[in-house]
């Protein structure tokens, strides 16, 4: 290559560099070394000049000068790389590069690389970053460079390019359609390719780039990104053309597979049911699917296969507004915005479009918004139907409480009467009297007793109407354990049949707890009831009281009849009675009682059975002091 030509090339690198022999005279030196030290005259001024005496001589310009000269002079004799940072005494900061250049293991040149560092920021420092790898464009850098002259012929090709000296001898003043005759992997649409965007750098005088695919030794497709670079001269017209070549095939892989996945996204996005669009706030439409299509009348497409707004008379202005704007939220907020759309009318139909929005802010497509909207109408539709539905049951249950509070009340004024004149009738008659077959006290016992069951019937009854109308209201107050237990077990000790209840306390008796005294007998009566009643002919039940993980526990065991597993999960039911009762009478609604105590307390109702053997319910209450 020419020495002008050398010369050219190293006066376009933005650092200065100077090249030394195995003798330390200087070989090589370009125009930014002489500017950097402020040095007069012309690089091949110091072509010859031994090195270290340029390095005694830049010695001054260095606060830390020893260190300096120590590396200019020793470095050499080590050829080891090195990069430091110095300070000048103008408070000037340069770097200093060193780098041995060995050709076949064998130290040829001493190359040195000075930069001035001291204005540059971050950004521009990652430039200079990249463009300290411009030396090694002349030698070992992973690229192709070549460098052509004007009419196309190689002035230089690196190791990279060409690996093969002797090649790269023959090339030097050839040209490409040379190259093809000892490399039939260059066609003649290669040769024809490169000609014509040679000739358009030549023309254009600015870079041109394009992408070059050819087989590789192996035969697999190589992508390269070939840039043609034209240096001019002082006439403005090209004096020479760097010509690099990049590997870019991971990229165009890249790229393809990003293609790919983009189509495949594309497909998957267009086979939901959600519409999903995204939009700049200028009103460009970017991204739409097909289920936008289908629910928007008002989107459509170009001849060109770009998205618009079409037809849109179809939706009223009002109903364009409400769309419009939570968009129009999301740029003010740049946050999610969620929420239902109302559109349409009576006669056109409405609809129902949940939606949520997101602010994006992308370089390919600024500031956009994402939205995602999907059809609730038929859910909208069958929710009011189901609240009309429950609003509906409600009125009923009202209706049925209320005729229960009627009746029940009406029904308790003759039952008064009667059992007030069973009572006047068994206080007339006498104890005995031998002259009667049967003895009338026996009958009025049973009237007395049948309307006390009556009775309880009506104030479950009464219980359940207030319960299904959330009339009913806790009463807490300390209470103890033994009083509530004594209060509750009077008629089981013993019951009719002369079985008596066994009580076990695994707690002080005495321990008071909050409770609501009527809710709570009334729940322990109907376990204690139920567990005598399903259990006619054998073992006692049992009432057990224990602590468990800070609750009382009132546990209610009887060993009779037990409870099909299949139905325990419908027990609390209003008017449920399991399927092997028989003919054992029985309303099927005290468990919904019980389950309701223990919800107003804060606990709950534990069932344990296994048929025709035992069955047990756990009441389970907080022991605490604060009112529930």
């Amino acid at each position: 290559m020419e020495l002008d030509l050398i010369e050219k090339i190293l006066d376009t690198f933005d650092f200065g560099l100077i090249v030394e022999n195995t003798n330390r005279e200087v070989r090589s030196c370009n125009q930014k070394f002489l500017d950097i030290f402020d040095i007069h005259g012309r690089p091949n001024d110091l072509i010859g000049k031994n090195a270290e005496q340029i390095a005694f001589f830049l010695r001054p310009h260095f606060k830390d000068n020893e260190l300096f000269e120590w590396g200019l002079k020793e470095l050499p004799q080590k050829c080891i790389k090195y990069e430091n940072t110095f300070n000048t005494l103008l408070n000037r900061t340069i770097k200093v590069k060193y780098i041995p250049l060995f050709i076949d293991s064998v130290i040829k040149r001493h190359i040195w690389q000075f930069e001035d560092i001291t204005e540059l920021n971050l950004s521009q420092l990652e430039i200079i970053k990249q463009k300290e790898y411009y030396l090694k464009i002349l030698d070992n850098i992973q690229s192709d460079i070549l460098v052509v002259n004007k009419n196309h012929e190689f002035q230089f090709i690196n190791d990279y390019a060409v690996k093969n000296k002797e090649t790269k001898d023959f090339l030097i003043g050839k040209k490409i359609e040379d190259y093809s005759q000892i490399n039939s992997k260059i066609s003649k649409g290669k040769i024809e390719d490169r000609n014509h965007y040679f000739k358009q750098a030549i023309v254009s005088k600015t870079k041109i780039e394009y992408v070059e695919n050819f087989l590789d030794k192996d035969d697999k497709s190589k992508y390269v990104l070939r840039t043609l670079n034209p240096i001019l001269d002082e006439n403005n017209l090209v004096d020479f053309m760097v010509i690099s070549g990049s590997d870019i095939s991971k990229q165009i892989e890249f790229e393809q597979e990003k293609q790919l996945l983009n189509s495949r996204f594309e497909r998957i996005i267009n086979e939901i049911n959600d519409a999903v669009f995204q939009i700049d706030f200028s009103g460009k439409i970017i991204f739409i699917n097909q289920a936008a299509f289908n629910l928007f009348p008002f989107f459509g497409k170009t001849p060109e296969g770009l998205y618009t707004f079409v037809n849109t008379h179809l939706i009223s202005y009002a109903d364009r507004v409400q769309c419009l704007r939570p968009i129009i939220r999301v740029k003010q907020s740049k946050n999610e915005v969620n929420g239902v759309l109302r559109i349409g009318s009576d006669s056109s139909g409405i609809l129902y479009l949940k939606y949520s929005y997101w602010y994006a802010n992308t370089p390919e497509d600024g500031e956009t918004v994402l939205g995602s909207v999907t059809d609730i109408t038929n859910q909208y539709v069958e929710l009011n139907a189901m609240k009309f539905a429950v609003e509906k049951e409600q009125q009923l249950n009202s209706m049925k409480s209320k005729f229960i509070n009627i009746t029940s009340h009406e029904i308790r004024t003759p039952l008064s009467v009667i059992l007030s004149s069973a009572e006047i009738i068994d206080l007339t008659l006498p104890k005995e009297n031998p002259n009667l077959i049967v003895n009338p006290k026996d009958y009025t016992q049973t009237i007395m007793q049948e309307v006390h069951n009556v009775t309880n019937i009506l104030n479950e009854l009464l219980m359940v109407g207030s319960i299904e109308s959330r009339n009913t209201k806790f009463k807490g107050e300390m209470f103890g354990i033994q009083s509530l237990v004594d209060s509750a077990i009077s008629k089981y000790s013993p019951f009719v049949d002369g079985r008596t209840l066994q009580v076990l306390y695994s707690v002080d008796p005495f321990e008071q707890i909050i409770i609501d005294k009527k809710l709570m007998k009334h729940a322990l009566d109907n376990l204690l009831n139920n567990a005598f009643k399903y259990s006619s002919g054998k073992a006692s039940p049992i009432l057990s009281i224990f602590k468990k993980e800070g609750n009382i526990v009132f546990s209610v065991q009887d060993f009779g009849l037990g409870i099909p597993a299949d139905e325990i999960n419908n027990l609390f039911q209003s008017f449920y009675r399991a399927s092997n009762v028989s003919n054992i009478s029985g309303t099927g609604i005290g468990l919904m009682v019980v389950e309701h105590a223990a919800n107003m307390h804060n606990g709950t109702i534990e069932v344990n059975s296994i048929l025709n053997e035992l069955t047990v319910f756990k009441l389970v209450i907080p022991n605490n002091h604060q009112q529930c």
